[in-house]
């Protein structure tokens, strides 16, 4: 009932009522459809407020239905549905959802309170309720869906069900390895592909049995499985797999001492196998480095070394080279030698070549024999330093080199002898540094001169420009200029050539000149050039030469430099006549093939011409 609209009013229910309700316009409505109740009786009170007064009304609803099982509401012979799919299999029609016989009619749909992925993987009949797969499913990704399905009769009174399908596993995901190192003594040098793992552990961690390199966890996305986890290799490897501790996790241990200098690298292939069906199997390989421990003493090829050496020999004669190996690597592994007594007025060592040289001329008469102790240090970064010693004993041989002598009679020497060099001279006049092998506070080589007067008086120069030589005016033909770098160098005092790093510059890769001269006197003079190669590696030498090397060779050697190049010249006049050859040929066919294309544009002038005169003709006869 609605009232008049001019006159200010409300209207209330005394009491909620489960089936009815006022808008507030005043009518009133059901909460939801009758037909589903086979009888029903009600009275409400319905109360009308005005500004002056209020009115009670009784409103009495008798409800009959005379086909009460028709109008009952509609459901699902399930709630919910259970159903088992295997994956990875296309399913149609698996499932048909049905309502109870009294439903007059239905019609179903997926839910729209599905999730999103519920509607690109089901689809269902809405006639049949015939539920089908769209896609396959994937056990690793969901396990269980649950599908909300609605229904509604011819009144469009909807009902709803569910429907729980669950994803039958099959074994189709390989097993997998997660690694785990204990990254106090393991270096992980390169793990971004998890089925190829390089490490590095120090030798000094693995001295022992029984060291962890490794805790291996084995994971497998299908249902829980049992692992058969081992090392797939031929030979025989020092280390083994312990586990599994509980279902899934293994160690990979050292069951030996593992030595660099016995090997370097191992390679450890693992198999992993699950007990699914079909089973299925995954490799994976770890490359374990072992990095060099400072754990080896330097050892001498020979404890004692004898050595005999004339009386009256040159200073710096070389008596022996001895010879120490450290089967360590890198400073490690790097030897110098040393005198034990640093003071030894005898002979002095080369700290880097091991090459012993006389310090003074032996006289027999003086001294039979004597001996000195050697010694070879390691360098190591860190840790102890090893050294080792060796005995060396020298016999010094006698000379017929004594004269009756006249008790009064004294022989005065006179500067008459030319100093020469020793090196470097006219067959040898190349040096080759390895920067790999060389520091920069090493001295390159020594400059060994002889001068048989018994008192030297010679002074040795490093010369800086071709203007201060005499004796290499062919070099200067052949090239016009020489340039020294003289200036990046200097000698000491034992002629002993170093690079010169005080401003900072260092000894490149590259060829340096330098050029040395002996004065003695105003009279006595030799110069010799010596040629610096240095490489940062010995397999860059030939490239270096080639860019670098614009001299040649033969420096020192006149004759032997003026026929390298005479010989070089040749051949490069021998290859431009060969060049020339070729371009005259190539020009001859040139030429000839244009004759020709000339010959067949005038042959084609002269018929188009004599084809016109002809039409020309038989134009006129026709006139």
């Amino acid at each position: 009932h609605q009232f008049h609209s001019t006159h200010p009013y409300r209207c209330i229910l005394q009491k909620e009522s489960k089936y009815f309700y006022l808008n507030r316009s005043c009518q009133l409505l059901t909460r939801t459809s009758l037909k589903q109740l086979c009888s029903f009786n009600t009275t409400l009170k319905l109360e009308i407020i005005f500004p002056k007064n209020t009115t009670v009304y009784d409103l009495i609803i008798n409800s009959n239905q005379t086909n009460c099982n028709k109008n009952q509401l509609c459901q699902f012979e399930k709630n919910p549905y259970r159903i088992k799919l295997k994956e990875n299999e296309i399913h149609k029609n698996f499932l048909q959802i049905k309502t109870f016989s009294s439903c007059l009619s239905s019609n179903y749909l997926l839910s729209s309170t599905n999730a999103k992925k519920n509607f690109d993987y089901f689809s269902l009949n809405s006639s049949t309720g015939y539920l089908s797969l769209l896609h396959s499913l994937d056990y690793e990704s969901i396990a269980t869906w649950k599908l909300v399905i609605q229904g509604h009769d011819t009144h469009h009174i909807p009902f709803y069900t569910y429907v729980i399908i669950d994803v039958d596993d099959t074994n189709d995901c390989s097993p997998l390895l997660s690694w785990n190192f204990p990254l106090q003594t393991i270096q992980i040098i390169n793990d971004t592909d998890s089925f190829n793992i390089e490490i590095a552990i120090d030798e000094s961690n693995v001295e022992q049995n029984n060291i962890i390199i490794a805790n291996i966890i084995v994971s497998d996305l299908d249902s829980p499985l049992k692992f058969d986890l081992k090392i797939n290799s031929s030979d025989i490897l020092p280390f083994n797999i312990d586990g599994p501790y509980g279902d899934s996790t293994y160690v990979l241990l050292t069951n030996s001492k593992l030595d660099r200098e016995y090997k370097d690298k191992y390679i450890v292939n693992l198999i992993i196998n699950d007990s699914g069906q079909p089973m299925l199997t995954s490799f994976y390989k770890l490359i374990i480095n072992i990095l060099d421990n400072n754990d080896n003493s330097p050892k001498f090829d020979q404890h004692i070394y004898y050595v005999d050496i004339q009386e009256n020999n040159f200073i710096n004669t070389t008596l022996l080279q001895i010879f120490a190996n450290d089967s360590d690597l890198n400073d490690n592994g790097r030897v110098t030698y040393e005198l034990n007594n640093e003071n030894n007025k005898y002979v002095w060592i080369d700290s880097r070549t091991g090459m012993v040289r006389a310090k003074i001329q032996f006289d027999y008469e003086e001294m039979k024999n004597f001996s000195f102790i050697v010694t070879a240090l390691d360098h190591p970064r860190n840790g102890q330093q090893f050294k080792t010693t060796a005995t060396v004993f020298v016999n010094i041989i006698d000379q017929n080199d004594n004269f009756p002598e006249y008790l009064e009679m004294l022989v005065l020497d006179l500067n008459d002898e030319t100093p020469r060099f020793i090196f470097p001279n006219n067959n040898n006049d190349t040096l080759i540094i390895d920067r790999a092998y060389w520091n920069m506070n090493d001295y390159i080589c020594q400059i060994e001169i002889q001068d048989n007067d018994q008192i030297q008086t010679h002074t040795l120069l490093l010369i800086y420009s071709s203007d201060q030589l005499k004796n290499y005016d062919y070099l200067i033909k052949q090239k016009n200029t020489i340039e020294f770098d003289s200036e990046n160098f200097f000698l000491d005092q034992q002629n002993r050539l170093f690079f010169n790093a005080t401003n900072g510059t260092i000894l490149n890769e590259g060829v340096y000149y330098l050029a040395f001269k002996i004065v003695d006197g105003n009279n006595y003079n030799d110069e010799k050039l010596l040629k610096l190669i240095v490489v940062n590696e010995f397999e860059h030498l030939e490239t270096i030469i080639k860019q670098y090397d614009y001299l040649g060779l033969h420096l020192n050697n006149r004759l032997a430099y003026l026929q390298y190049h005479r010989a070089k010249s040749i051949h490069s006049s021998t290859v431009n006549e060969s060049n020339r050859v070729v371009l005259l040929i190539i020009f001859v066919i040139l030429t000839a093939i244009l004759i020709g294309i000339t010959f067949i544009f005038i042959s084609l002038i002269r018929r188009r011409t004599f084809k016109q005169k002809e039409l020309l003709t038989q134009h006129d006869s026709i006139s």
